[in-house]
């Protein structure tokens, strides 16, 4: 089981039972967005995806010579398969298994990464629990000048971190832009359209190690007070953003940047002196989408970035939450399953009535 990912995308069921209470009504607000996002005819997809996500973190010396040392993990490699009806799916994925010679050179992770996203008209929403032991050093040269290529990579299996997030945005430009359309295909966006969109987001890091994160033998290159071992970072703030989509006929290109300020409550551990801090902080979110939506078969990539930078003493660390994912995908119709989910939905509006009553 510990191989096994589960991504439920909530892409806005609430919109579409809204949609079937007004009837054959139509107003002038879904005349409006009709005219840039329509719906596929088809009910049902099923998509294949290979997918690439982790949690990896910096340290870069604000003093002395200035050096910084990347940290990643080994082995984040997913593949699976997505099942839509209408707005809603569920996505299982299989963690792809790590060779031995991998692992002997970059080393063991051993992780939990459950990641969930939900996409409606208006309002968006992305939460994340990850858990991660065990990393390799990404440019060895700054842990060991000595490092020859071809060599195993710098390994520190007693780092542990933790990110608990949650991002919550809304857009403004809703009725001619869709997040929907370009990260879950469950609709097309025809036209090329943008949209401001307004994030807020709350996070908790923590990072521990048993040494020192930055190698001893580079403590005098970094600098006084960048010796960190330990800490606690709980994060919240707002992020302006715009996104964009571009159209060109079935083909889309989708991008979207918001930078923000917040406040960042910190407590850590520096030269085994501990520092409580309360202060402004700045995080970062960035998202890619493209590929191919056509009548029946689709197919792209899609890209999730999130940063947040942490300030102590004279060091800064930048910890990046990473979603990447590319997929292919088939649209279709079933009358067996349609009647299947008649069923279902009858079967749930009899629960509500009861529940109702109740």
């Amino acid at each position: 089981m510990k191989y096994l990912v589960v991504t439920l995308l909530f892409v806005c069921v609430t919109a579409a039972v809204t949609a079937q209470t007004v009837g054959d009504v139509v107003t002038k607000s879904d005349t409006s967005r009709n005219a840039y996002i329509k719906d596929f005819p088809q009910h049902y997809m099923f998509r294949m995806f290979f997918a690439n996500r982790n949690f990896s973190f910096n340290l870069r010396s604000r003093v002395g010579e200035r050096r910084t040392i990347h940290y990643a993990p080994n082995g984040q490699n997913f593949i699976g398969f997505g099942f839509f009806y209408k707005k809603a799916g569920l996505e299982l994925g299989i963690k792809l298994p790590v060779s031995n010679k991998l692992n002997e050179r970059y080393g063991n992770t051993k992780y939990i990464d459950l990641q969930t996203n939900y996409y409606g008209d208006k309002i968006g929403a992305d939460l994340a629990f990850q858990r991660y032991r065990g990393f390799y050093v990404k440019n060895p040269f700054e842990a060991d000048s000595a490092w020859i290529p071809g060599n195993n990579y710098p390994q520190r299996r007693d780092i542990t971190t933790l990110n608990l997030g949650a991002n919550v945005y809304y857009i403004f430009n809703n009725k001619k832009f869709s997040y929907r359309a370009a990260f879950a295909q469950t609709e097309q966006q025809t036209k090329s359209a943008g949209s401001f969109v307004l994030m807020g987001a709350a996070s908790h890091l923590r990072f521990r190690g048993a040494n020192s994160f930055i190698p001893s033998s580079q403590l005098v290159a970094f600098g006084e007070n960048t010796n960190f071992r330990q800490g606690n970072f709980y994060s919240l703030a707002i992020l302006p953003g715009y996104a964009h989509t571009f159209i060109v006929e079935e083909f889309y290109l989708s991008l979207s940047f918001h930078m923000g300020v917040g406040i960042q409550h910190k407590h850590y551990l520096i030269n085994e002196r501990v520092y409580d801090d309360l202060n402004i902080s700045r995080k970062n979110n960035m998202r890619i989408a493209g590929g191919y939506y056509g009548k029946k078969f689709l197919g792209g990539l899609s890209v999730i970035i999130d940063n947040t930078p942490i300030q102590m003493q004279n060091v800064v660390l930048s910890a990046s939450t990473y979603n990447v994912k590319i997929f292919v995908g088939y649209r279709f119709h079933s009358k067996k399953l349609d009647t299947q989910m008649e069923r279902v939905n009858k079967k749930v509006k009899g629960y509500k009535k009861r529940y109702l009553k109740r």
